[in-house]
């Protein structure tokens, strides 16, 4: 009999396409429209749910371009949410052997996982995700169908810390990883013999480096934060592991994905031992980390700066790798006044972690020429130079160009940075200091006549001058005998020059119980090392000196210049819409990753 050339399903379907009384001419796809209309959505959810696979890659495909043709808009998607097939494309995705489908079913997803929350939500309750991870767990899946899972898994990223936090339980990063870390495998041969005749690191084939691309965005866009990521340290280190590898590619997309990923990764897991313990920060990733401040190109150069940044918040030993892999010689440049703030400011930030990690990276430091010099640049008012004759600061040319405000920042850094160096280094990196930049305590000096100083500022120069004469007292020469001590030339140069009057002029203006902490101190320290009341009753002369401005006996204010500090962006996600998918890539909305 006829009917026995079909499987029973096929038997079903041929019925309940007569029982529901349709023409077949009137329910047939028409593939070949240049536009599918709302209208013919009744027809492909039909032929969706067919047991031939060819009919059901057509509906499926004929959805797909419903919500990317070039006359969709957002209702689009509410449209095919609306038809009741969630279940279906579910399905769909836990197939063997049927990636074209697969392929077309996870662009839809990345689509609407692009758009408003309410949509984003719809997918995630109907158990999307984890037909996503299944699809992407199965070996018959195509590189470029893992490149579009991930893509879409991404989107749930980006949507909210609570949907990464989801994907980081479902080990969806880790899934992710492995294929990545599998195709990295499979053309490690090629580009390793492409990297011995050319020297730089390709992958030549454009499918796989756009699959790559795509994989590599969707761990950077996974290991952002916003949610208590401690737990699921374990997670993070193959991903780790693999962006590690990628970095060393020369592919713009892969390179600035790859670093937000580590950065993001480092931020997360900042004093998280067991992460440590089972990761490897090797030379190899410090020495091309540091080659890549000196790309042409600022956004590799942020990612790549943000990822040092937070590998010197973490063990010493990894900012001692750092500083052996020519960090310092490259990110010099980056301190200058020509350089964006943002990027000047991490660049200040960078050196201000070194230097917490002791004094052996200090005398690295203070060492190099480019780096000390652009640290006594930034001590002073931004947009101004101080006139000597005059003793007053005059507008510099660019003055009018100036971010007043973020160039404060800056400076601050730069306070920061030699008042640690002050405190923490060696005597003979104290003395090398000085003697060598003789011009820092008038800068500090010069700040302090400045009328208009943020009180943050003025906090960070009173920690500088207090580090200054608190130890070149500790080391100024002492006599026996009848002899009185020997004095402190800065603590008498300083004095000669009025600061005593500037101090007494700023707490006048500040009214701020650490400033006077400060101040009290500063003149308890310059009392002990001037020359005039050389430590002849100390008590009474630092009373008399520090009733002037209504303080108490001397008593060191605590500050928090030791403290090393990671940097992340903000954590809202970075979703990205798809106009032609993995394989002809062309993403039409996408938000710069920060």
């Amino acid at each position: 009999m006829t009917i026995d050339e079909y499987e029973p399903d096929d038997v079903l379907f041929e019925i309940s396409r007569k029982l529901a009384n349709v023409s077949i001419n009137n329910m047939s796809l028409d593939t070949d429209a240049a536009v599918v209309e709302r209208d013919s959505l009744t027809t492909i959810r039909y032929y969706l749910y067919s047991n031939d696979k060819d009919l059901s890659l057509q509906s499926i495909q004929m959805l797909r371009r419903y919500l990317t043709q070039s006359n969709s808009n957002p209702e689009n998607a509410d449209h095919i949410l609306k038809l009741d097939v969630l279940a279906r494309i579910n399905e769909m995705l836990t197939w063997s052997d049927a990636s074209d489908i697969q392929f077309e079913c996870a662009w839809i997803i990345t689509n609407i996982a692009a758009g408003p929350s309410e949509q984003t939500i719809t997918l995630v309750n109907s158990g999307v995700i984890d037909s996503l991870l299944t699809c992407l767990s199965h070996n018959s899946s195509t590189a470029s169908t893992s490149a579009q899972v991930a893509w879409a898994l991404s989107n749930f990223a980006g949507e909210s810390a609570q949907l990464r936090e989801l994907l980081m339980e479902k080990r969806a990063p880790v899934i992710v990883a492995d294929v990545l870390t599998d195709i990295y495998n499979s053309i490690f041969d090629q580009v390793q013999e492409h990297f011995n005749v050319y020297g730089k690191i390709y992958i030549d084939d454009p499918d796989i480096s756009t699959n790559v691309k795509a994989l590599v965005w969707s761990l950077a866009n996974m290991s952002r934060g916003g949610f208590k990521t401690v737990e699921h340290w374990s997670g993070y280190c193959p991903v780790f592991d693999i962006l590690a590898k990628l970095i060393h590619f020369e592919h713009k997309d892969i390179l600035t994905d790859a670093c937000w990923g580590l950065s993001r990764i480092l931020y997360s897991m900042h004093e998280v031992t067991p992460f440590y313990e089972n990761t490897i920060i090797s030379k190899e990733l410090c020495t091309r980390l540091s080659q890549l401040l000196s790309n042409s190109n600022i956004s590799i150069v942020v990612p790549a700066l943000r990822t040092i940044i937070n590998i010197t918040s973490g063990p010493d030993e990894h900012s001692v790798t750092l500083l052996n892999s020519n960090l310092l010689p490259n990110i010099a440049h980056l301190m200058s006044s020509n350089v964006p703030i943002s990027v000047r400011r991490d660049a200040f930030l960078l050196i201000g972690n070194v230097i917490v990690c002791g004094n052996t990276l200090i005398e690295k430091v203070i060492h190099d020429e480019g780096i000390m010099k652009y640290i006594t640049f930034h001590i002073g008012v931004p947009g101004y130079a101080f006139n000597d004759k005059s003793q007053e600061w005059t507008p510099a040319m660019s003055s009018a160009y100036y971010e007043i405000t973020e160039e404060w920042k800056i400076t601050s850094e730069a306070l920061t940075i030699l008042s640690n160096i002050i405190s923490r280094g060696s005597t003979s990196s104290l003395r090398y200091v000085l003697d060598h930049y003789p011009v820092l305590p008038d800068y500090l000096l010069h700040i302090l006549t400045w009328s208009e100083l943020p009180l943050a500022i003025l906090s960070r120069c009173l920690d500088a001058i207090i580090n200054i004469i608190e130890r070149t007292n500790k080391t100024s020469q002492t006599h026996t005998g009848a002899n009185p001590p020997s004095s402190n030339k800065y603590a008498n140069d300083l004095l000669c020059h009025g600061i005593v009057n500037l101090l007494h002029l700023q707490v006048a203006i500040h009214s701020d119980k650490l400033l006077h902490a400060r101040t009290n101190f500063l003149l308890h320290l310059l009392e002990l090392g001037s020359e005039k009341k050389p430590f002849a009753e100390p008590a009474k002369v630092v009373r008399d000196t520090a009733s002037l401005f209504g303080l108490n006996g001397p008593r060191k204010a605590s500050t928090e210049d030791s403290k090393r500090r990671v940097l992340h962006g903000p954590e809202d996600g970075d979703v990205r819409l798809i106009e032609n998918a993995i394989g002809n890539l062309s993403v039409s909305q996408s938000f710069c990753p920060s």
